[in-house]
């Protein structure tokens, strides 16, 4: 039975005129109860009506000042009062909480501060059971919390609304233009990216700024980014395909738009089943990691009553960049005199040199699960409480797999434009296609390609391998072809010495960063191919500029994107290779797994979220169940791979782990049909450049888009 109390408190609240004195609210809750139960009438009473969330609570505070906020936060206040509703704790306007969107985002930040600053000095002076007062009070608000998230989530939830961007259109004409973008597809890659980049700071600036559409929650909550924006609403660049090679299709118009041909479909579906190889293929292996290396360094802490172990051993570092410099702040580097330096973001005259470091890796604390200050250092983001057995899992290897995860929504291609000096000399760029311009002297310059490739286009030709001739059939961009154009191509110029009266040839080969060539389609026929000199005493054949007519199009432009899994496998190489052992010392390893942060982008990372990683693979050569004295010098050291240092580790870990392997199965070990060939309709995504370019191109030409 409720309390006649908590009842009028019920009746006001069906009222709409809900008010509180905050120095008398324990007398409208004489139990627990009456408080449980107020709570769910007020979620109740929202559900029937969610607009009632808006409806005005009054309260007033010790020094009866008067303060209004929405039933919904008041709610909020309740959960997060539950503690003073159980043991009588006077509430005051200081206990209250400023339930807003900043709020909602990191509550969790309230919570840590409450417990720490409010609740736990109650806890020691009535002598309480912290522990169990804690778990208690986290148990149901988290409970609270998640069931509120689920009934709300239904009626509450931001979605996206037709008819309420079609009213956005008629109320403001910059976002109406940008959602009518058409991208101009005569423009190279790098222009179209950057238009886009542009577009999406402009959308969102119109969204915020008006502030009445649909889709200012999900600027607000952060979970749509500027990228994902302007695919959705602006349009979309060029994308990569599923061997990480741009299209030469660009989506003109925003999703919204809906896909416009051909060309747009074979392109979604391109990054679709992208998305889908990397799911299958990385995230699983990312997650399987995850567990291993937290497993690993479960009981890894930092000893604060310790200021130095003392070890005479170090690693060296080499300072490549600035990033490698910041990669090592707050980590104490040794001086010529023994002494120690902790390093900072201004040592910038190390860079280029290579620096003795202090390493928890080789710490010499006599506790295995211990390292000592000195060894640890101080990273200015840190607490004293950080787990640092599990830095490895979540600041390297999440942040790598939620970017595998989310690879159809972060898959744009950052193209550079196309700048080799020496070709650009004698061709333009017009759609991404190098076209010889008008030149004085053209039979002085030529272009070097290997014979092999050539001899395999001609044969290809003659055999009629290119859809009876048809130059627009896109096999000309096989993966064979591709990988030789890459490392061979030369360009030769012919020099007159009148001092001696002697001719010269100056031959440079051409580099390509992020970009290769394919021959072009007009290139691609019999009576063009057979221009190209091929010489019977040589390896090389021979393209003189002189045969071309100007303004003919003689190779396509192809771009390469990083491919987002490459960190990841190459993060599973460094600690989980096949063999039991591979490094004897601790340097490699730690250059390894720093490069691997730097050209991976991971922002705010610093050495000590590895080396939690490298000091569980360190083991003594003789006795992989130990780890190497390194209060001794020159010690001989083996880092072992990840699967052997936990089952050759702790007793707790190992048990752990042998019941996590039940439960998750390595993805190598994936059952794999050897009757499924390939093709860009293979199950197990074994596409190439050649298959990705002839299929989308055949089904380009066909729909009658090129």
């Amino acid at each position: 039975m409720i309390s006649f109390q908590t009842n009028e408190l019920v009746q006001s609240l069906y009222k709409g005129q809900l008010e509180l004195q905050l120095k008398n609210i324990h007398e409208n809750f004489t139990t627990k109860y009456d408080y449980d139960l107020f709570c769910e009438f007020i979620t109740n009473y929202m559900l029937d009506d969610y607009k009632r969330m808006e409806n005005n609570v009054t309260i007033f505070d010790e020094n009866n000042e008067e303060y209004h906020i929405t039933l919904f936060q008041f709610l909020i206040n309740l959960y997060f009062l539950e503690f003073n509703f159980m043991y009588k704790i006077p509430i005051t306007k200081d206990w209250l909480i400023d339930v807003d969107k900043e709020f909602l985002k990191s509550y969790h930040s309230y919570i840590d501060n409450m417990c720490q600053n409010k609740i736990y000095p109650i806890i020691k002076k009535k002598k309480l059971n912290s522990k169990r007062v804690f778990s208690w009070i986290l148990s149901n608000l988290t409970e609270r919390m998640t069931k509120l998230t689920e009934t709300l989530s239904l009626i509450a939830a931001p979605t996206i609304s037709l008819f309420d961007l079609s009213e956005f259109c008629h109320r403001n004409d910059k976002f109406n233009k940008l959602l009518s973008t058409q991208l101009d597809t005569t423009k190279s890659f790098h222009q179209i990216e950057n238009e886009l980049v542009e577009d999406g700071k402009k959308l969102k600036e119109v969204i915020v700024s008006d502030g009445r559409s649909c889709l200012v929650p999900f600027i607000d909550s952060n979970c749509i980014n500027e990228q994902q924006l302007t695919q959705l609403l602006v349009a979309v660049g060029p994308r990569m395909s599923s061997s990480n090679v741009v299209m030469n299709h660009v989506m003109k118009t925003s999703y919204l738009n809906g896909l416009q041909n051909v060309g747009d479909y074979i392109a979604e579906a391109e990054i679709a089943s992208k998305a889908l190889f990397y799911k299958k293929n990385y995230v699983g292996v990312s997650g399987y990691m995850s567990r291993e290396t937290n497993l690993s360094g479960m009981f890894l802490k930092i000893d604060y009553n310790m200021e130095d172990c003392g070890t005479p051993n170090y690693i060296n570092y080499e300072v490549e960049s600035e990033k490698h410099l910041n990669f090592i702040v707050g980590k104490n580097m040794i001086l010529p005199n023994g002494k120690l330096k902790s390093v900072t973001k201004n040592d910038k005259d190390l860079i280029g040199t290579t620096i003795r470091l202090r390493s928890m890796c080789c710490c010499a604390h006599p506790d295995r699960h211990h390292v000592c200050k000195a060894c640890y250092g101080s990273p200015k983001d840190f607490k004293d409480e950080y787990m640092i057995g599990g830095a490895t899992s979540t600041e390297v290897q999440n942040p790598l797999s939620n970017a595998v995860m989310a690879v159809k929504h972060h898959s744009g291609t950052k193209t550079k434009e196309f700048d080799n000096p020496e070709l650009l000399t004698y061709f333009s760029i017009v759609e991404s296609r190098l076209v010889l311009k008008p030149m004085h002297g053209p039979e002085k310059v030529s272009l070097i390609f290997n014979k092999e490739y050539i001899e395999d286009v001609l044969d290809r030709l003659n055999n009629d391998e290119y859809d009876n001739g048809d130059e627009d059939d896109g096999e000309t961009d096989g993966s064979s072809l591709v990988s030789k154009m890459l490392s061979d191509v030369s360009l030769v110029v012919k020099t007159y010495d009148e001092m001696t009266e002697e001719e010269n040839e100056v031959v440079t080969e051409i580099k390509f960063d992020g970009s290769f060539l394919t021959l072009s389609e007009e290139m691609m026929n019999l009576s063009s191919i057979k221009k190209i000199e091929i010489p019977i005493d040589s390896d090389q054949a021979i393209l003189h500029l002189e045969d071309i007519k100007p303004g003919t199009a003689v190779f396509n432009v192809k771009y390469i994107t990083a491919e987002t899994s490459r960190y990841l496998k190459n993060l599973k190489n460094i600690i989980e290779r096949a063999k039991p052992t591979w490094y004897d010392n601790l340097d490699e390893p730690i250059r390894d797994f720093t490069n691997l942060i730097i050209e991976a982008g991971l922002k705010d990372k610093e050495m000590v979220f590895i080396e939690p990683a490298i000091y569980a693979l360190t083991r003594c050569p003789d006795n992989v169940m130990k780890r190497p004295d390194f209060s001794k010098k020159d010690v001989k050291l083996n880092v072992i791979n990840l699967k052997t240092s936990i089952f050759k580790g702790d007793l707790y870990s190992a048990l752990i782990y042998q019941e996590l392997t039940k439960l998750f199965k390595d993805i190598d070990s994936f059952y794999k049909d050897p009757s499924i060939g390939e093709g860009i309709h293979d199950s197990l995504f074994k596409t190439s450049v050649k298959h990705d370019f002839s299929y989308m191109r055949k089904a380009l030409k066909k729909g009658k888009i090129i």
